[in-house]
C-alpha cells in the first residue's frame, strides 16, 4: 500500500525562519515518501505474487499487474469499487469469512481457498492495517490438481489393498508387520490390530523347502523378490497352506508380502489325484454351471465309462423327500425318460439312503408302474449309493443294470466311488441351495409374522432443537442387524417383499407422530424402479415423505431411476444417504438431484477436533447451497459436534444427542418439541 505523505499537525507561521525551516523539512519528508512509494510500487509491480489493497469500506485502492491479470477485469471496473460488488460469488466463501476475521481481529490471516467464477485456487495472506487490508495471493491450481490426483490415487490403491482377495502385509526392516488388509486378518484368524507388530515367524510352521525364516528374510533383502509356498498356523491352531509373493523395498524401509490361501486348492488336488488313481475314466469330469448340469455330466460319465445302461441323481436338500436332478441312458436320453416315482417311493428312498448303499431288484410289475418302465429299458436291478457332504445326506446316486441283483451288488464299491465324486462336485452347490431355501423360509416367516418393529429417530433443527421430521428404521425381533437382514433378503430374492412389509409397518406406526414433520423412509433403487408397488405403499399416507436412497446400493440405470422417481408424485422427495463416505453417494447426488443429502457419520464423528473433516464439510455446505439441497448431519452424539456443524453452516441433524430410535409414542414422550413443530 503506497505510503501517504506526512500530514501537518499544526499551523506554521509563514515568513519566519522557524516556519521556513519546518516547511523545508515537510517538503523533504514528502519527497522521501514519494520516492519510497514509487520504489514500493515498482517492487510490487515486479513480484510474482498477486497483490492488492482494500480500504476500510472494502474498496479496491491498488492492484499490481499480476493481480489485475488473475482478476480478469480491467482496473476501472475494480479501483474504487467494493470487492463484494465486483466479485459477488466470493460472499460466503473462505475469502469472505477470513477477510472479515482479519478486519475484526486486526491479525494477519493465511489460508487456501477457491475464487468462484475465476476457476482459481489461491494461497492467500491478508494483512490488516489502519487503512484497510493488504492481500497477497498465489495461484495454486496446479498444486491443487496434483493434490487431488494424489488423493484419488491413494484412495484407489487403498481400495485395492482393502478389497483384495489375497492377504497383503507391509513389513518394516525389523520384519514386523506395520499394516495388513482384511484378507490377512481372515487368513491368520486375528483382528488386524492383533497382527500389527508381529512377525512372519510368529505364524510360519514350514518355510521355503525347509529354509528357516531368518535365511529366507536375508535372501529376500538380497535378491529383492521371492515366491514360494509355506505352511501357516492360524490363531485357532489350524494349519493352512499359503502361496506367497514377497517384494523388498517397495518404499524406504518397507517391504510387501502377498499370501494366498491355497489350502483348499491343494486338498482338492490331493483328492483329485487319489480319485484319478481309482477312477481314471472320470478324469474328464468337471462341475457344471448348476447342480442339474453337474449331475447330468456325472450321470453321462457313469453311463459312458461305468458300464451302467442308466444313471440318475436325486437331491435331498430342498425338501423332505428326494427330488430328481438328472438321468441319462446310453442312447443319450435324459431326465424325461426317468419313470415317475410316487411321493411314497421318494420318501422311502430318502429314509433308506441313511443306511448306506443297497440294490433293489426289478421284479414283476403291473402295467403302467415304474417297474414296468425299467423292465422296458432292460433294467433288472438298480444300485443306490448315498451322496454325503460334511456328514450330511445330500443326495442319492442310482445306477440301473441288466445284471442280476447279486452281480450288481459286487459293483456297489465302484458306485460308492462315483458317489464320492458326485459329493465333491455337487456338495457346495447343493449346500448353497439348501441354505438359500432355509433362508427364504425363515425370511418368509419373518415377513408373514411381522417379526419386526418400526422405530423413529428425530431429525432436528440443531440451533433451536425443534424436531423437523423423523427417520423410520426397523428393528427385527430376533436381534438381527437391519442391514444384514435386508442384505440376506436381497440375496434370496425377497428384498423387495421385506422392504415393502417394513415400509407398510412404518407408515402405519407413524400415526402418533406430528403431521407437520416429514417422514424419512429408506428405500432401495429396486423398489423405486418397481414403481406401482411403491406408489401403492405410499398412497394411503398424507404425510410428507422423503425416500432415502443409501450410498451402499449400486445403481445400474440412473435414467430409469429418475423416470421412476417422477411417477411417485410431487409430494415425494428424495434424500441421498452417507454423503462423503464414497464416490457412489456423490454420483447419486449429481444424477438424482435430491432435496436432502445426509452427511455420513464418519464425517461427523470428532469433527470438532479435526480440521480436515471441517474443511470437507465446509465444501459440502457450499456444494449443497449451490444446488439448493438441505444437508442433514447423521450420528451427532456430542454438543461439540453439534456446535461445530452449526458453525460450518449445517443446521439440521440427527443422532443420539437428540434422541435414540424409539417407537412413535416413546419419541413423543421424550421430545415434547415435536408437538410444537406441527
Amino acid at each position: 500500500m503506497t505510503p501517504e505523505p506526512p500530514r501537518r499537525l499544526r499551523a506554521i507561521a509563514p515568513g519566519t525562519d522557524a516556519g521556513e525551516r519546518e516547511l523545508d523539512a515537510v517538503r523533504v519528508a514528502q519527497s522521501d515518501a514519494e520516492r519510497i512509494g514509487a520504489r514500493l510500487a515498482r517492487a510490487l509491480e515486479n513480484i510474482s505474487d498477486a497483490f492488492y489493497t482494500l480500504d476500510r469500506d472494502w474498496r479496491f485502492t491498488y492492484l499490481n499487474h499480476e493481480a489485475e491479470r488473475m482478476m480478469q477485469k480491467p482496473l476501472d471496473q475494480m479501483i474504487g469499487h467494493v470487492v463484494w460488488d465486483v466479485f459477488p460469488d466470493v460472499v460466503g466463501t473462505a475469502f469472505h469469512r477470513e477477510f472479515l476475521r482479519a478486519a475484526r481481529t486486526g491479525e494477519t490471516v493465511a489460508f487456501e481457498a477457491y475464487y468462484p467464477g475465476l476457476d482459481l485456487w489461491a494461497a492467500v495472506r491478508a494483512h490488516p492495517s489502519d487503512d484497510g487490508l493488504a492481500v497477497y495471493f498465489l495461484k495454486v491450481n496446479e498444486k491443487k490438481a496434483a493434490d487431488l490426483a494424489l488423493a484419488a490415487s491413494e484412495h484407489r490403491y487403498r481400495t485395492l489393498f482393502e478389497r483384495a482377495g489375497d492377504a497383503i502385509l507391509i513389513v518394516d526392516d525389523e520384519g514386523r508387520y506395520v499394516d495388513a488388509n482384511e484378507a490377512a486378518a481372515v487368513l491368520f484368524g486375528l483382528a488386524r490390530d492383533e497382527i500389527i507388530g508381529k512377525r512372519l515367524s510368529d505364524f510360519v510352521v514350514d518355510a521355503l523347502d525347509g529354509i528357516d525364516i531368518a535365511t529366507a528374510w536375508a535372501a529376500l533383502r538380497s535378491v529383492g523378490e521371492m515366491r514360494g509356498e509355506i505352511k501357516l498356523r492360524r490363531a485357532d491352531g489350524e494349519i493352512r497352506d499359503a502361496g506367497f509373493h514377497a517384494v523388498a523395498d517397495i518404499s524406504p524401509g518397507l517391504h510387501l508380502g502377498v499370501l494366498s490361501d491355497i489350502t483348499d486348492r491343494l486338498r482338492h488336488e490331493r483328492e483329485t489325484t487319489q480319485r484319478a488313481q481309482i477312477l481314471g475314466a472320470l478324469r474328464r469330469l468337471s462341475p457344471g454351471d448348476d447342480a442339474e448340469g453337474t449331475a447330468d455330466t456325472i450321470c453321462s460319465e457313469i453311463v459312458a465309462n461305468g458300464d451302467f445302461p442308466t444313471a440318475a441323481i436325486f437331491s435331498f436338500v430342498t425338501d423332505d423327500r428326494a427330488t430328481p436332478l438328472a438321468a441319462r441312458l446310453r442312447d443319450g436320453r435324459g431326465l424325461e425318460v426317468l419313470p415317475p416315482l410316487s411321493d411314497g417311493r421318494l420318501d422311502q428312498l430318502r429314509v433308506k439312503a441313511q443306511g448306506g448303499p443297497w440294490v433293489d431288484p426289478i421284479g414283476p410289475a403291473s402295467p403302467g408302474s415304474p417297474q414296468e418302465a425299467y423292465l422296458r429299458l432292460g433294467i433288472r436291478a438298480v444300485a443306490f449309493a448315498p451322496i454325503e457332504s460334511d456328514g450330511r445326506l445330500i443326495g442319492l446316486l442310482a445306477a440301473g443294470s441288466d445284471e442280476a441283483p447279486a452281480e450288481l451288488s459286487q459293483r456297489l464299491a465302484a458306485l460308492m466311488e462315483f458317489a464320492a465324486l458326485a459329493s465333491s462336485l455337487l456338495g457346495p452347490g447343493l449346500r448353497h441351495r439348501a441354505e438359500r431355501a432355509e433362508k427364504r423360509a425363515t425370511l418368509r416367516s419373518v415377513i408373514a409374522d411381522g417379526a419386526f418393529a418400526p422405530v423413529f429417530q428425530p431429525i432436528v433443527d440443531m440451533a433451536t432443537g425443534e424436531i423437523l421430521g423423523f427417520e423410520a428404521l426397523t428393528r427385527f425381533t430376533d436381534g438381527t442387524p437391519p442391514d444384514r437382514a435386508f442384505l440376506a433378503a436381497a440375496k434370496v430374492g425377497l428384498g423387495l417383499e421385506l422392504e415393502a412389509a417394513t415400509i407398510k409397518a412404518a407408515l402405519a406406526a407413524a400415526g402418533p407422530l406430528p403431521r407437520g414433520g416429514f417422514l424419512d423412509i429408506n428405500v432401495s433403487p429396486d423398489l423405486v424402479m418397481a414403481r406401482s408397488q411403491l406408489r401403492s405403499l405410499l398412497k394411503p399416507t398424507d404425510r410428507r415423505v422423503i425416500l432415502e436412497i443409501t450410498e451402499h446400493v449400486d445403481v445400474q440405470d440412473y435414467g430409469g431411476l429418475r423416470r421412476a422417481i417422477t411417477t411417485l408424485g410431487r409430494d415425494v422427495r428424495f434424500a441421498v444417504d452417507d454423503a462423503g463416505a464414497g464416490f457412489a453417494s456423490l454420483r447419486h447426488i449429481l444424477e438424482l438431484a435430491p432435496s436432502h443429502v445426509k452427511l455420513d457419520r464418519a464425517l461427523v464423528s470428532r469433527i470438532d477436533r479435526d480440521p480436515a473433516r471441517q474443511a470437507l464439510v465446509a465444501g459440502l455446505v457450499h456444494f449443497a447451497g449451490a444446488i439448493d439441497v438441505m444437508l442433514i448431519a447423521e450420528g451427532v452424539e456430542t454438543a461439540a459436534e453439534r456446535d461445530t456443524l452449526i458453525g460450518l453452516g449445517v443446521r439440521v441433524g440427527q443422532g443420539f444427542l437428540f434422541g435414540r430410535p424409539a417407537p412413535a409414542g416413546t419419541v413423543l414422550v421424550h421430545h415434547p418439541r415435536a408437538r410444537r413443530a406441527t
